[in-house]
């Protein structure tokens, strides 16, 4: 049976340290919430620091710092920064996936501790939906991880395609940087203006090595995708109008 656990550097953690380790279950469960909602992708949640240091009863500053530390362990990644205390900021939680694909773990549990509450904060008054959540969950998780599992084989496969690489459309550092563009509303045919823009530049040059999911994925993506040409109109050799055209 396959399933992820927690980053192992939450295990480094004393037991003594409750701010780290009140933080870290405050985020798992943010995590299991967005995944009982199915808006954001596997292993994405939405916090914000005044929710964090009322729950936690902590200042701004310590959750902060606690935000930053975490990210500097590699336990979380911010995907997408707000503005101010009161906006939700995008993390993705860094599990590890002890060698999953994500196809094994469609049919995994999505319970983890979390309370009914939670289910209440999600569907306020309405028990008869909070008790068939399980059976929506499952079918929007199936859903969506479907959806991105095509489009990591298509995004991926142009790329190899293109690039004349071998990657794997299963990895999930791959995966992370896919979802974290998706998710700025970016499209299939964006990776491939990308992909095919980078590999006219930098194929078979010294830049070769930087064809890679990383690198062309990364937070460079836009500037890349405005980078792309549309390819130039042909031109009737016998128009008057052609540059080349010989008036003698």
């Amino acid at each position: 049976m396959s399933y992820y656990c927690i980053s192992g550097n939450v295990l480094k953690f004393d037991v003594s340290d409750t701010k780290k380790l009140g933080f870290h279950h405050l985020i798992i469960r943010a995590e299991n919430i967005e995944r009982l909602k199915g808006e954001l992708p596997r292993g994405y949640f939405k916090i914000t620091s005044r929710v964090v240091a009322e729950a936690l009863n902590l200042s701004n500053s310590t959750v902060h710092r606690l935000t930053k530390e975490f990210e500097s362990l590699n336990i979380i990644k911010c995907v997408k920064k707000s503005k101010s205390i009161t906006e939700a900021s995008i993390y993705e939680y860094i599990f590890d996936y002890c060698n999953e694909t994500v196809s094994e773990t469609v049919s995994e549990p999505v319970d983890n501790g979390i309370q009914l509450s939670d289910f209440n904060e999600l569907r306020p008054n309405d028990k008869s939906q909070n008790e068939q959540v399980d059976e929506t969950v499952t079918d929007t998780l199936k859903k969506e991880v479907l959806k991105r599992k095509d489009i990591y084989r298509l995004v991926i496969n142009r790329l190899n395609e293109r690039a004349n690489k071998n990657f794997k459309p299963t990895s999930q550092k791959t995966q992370s940087h896919i979802n974290a563009r998706l998710l700025e509303k970016f499209t299939v045919e964006d990776f491939y203006k990308v992909i095919d823009t980078k590999c006219a530049q930098w194929k078979d040059s010294s830049m070769d090595i930087f064809l890679r999911p990383r690198t062309l994925f990364g937070t460079k993506f836009e500037d890349y995708l405005n980078e792309h040409k549309s390819p130039t109109p042909e031109v009737d050799s016998n128009s008057p109008w052609n540059p080349s055209f010989n008036y003698d």
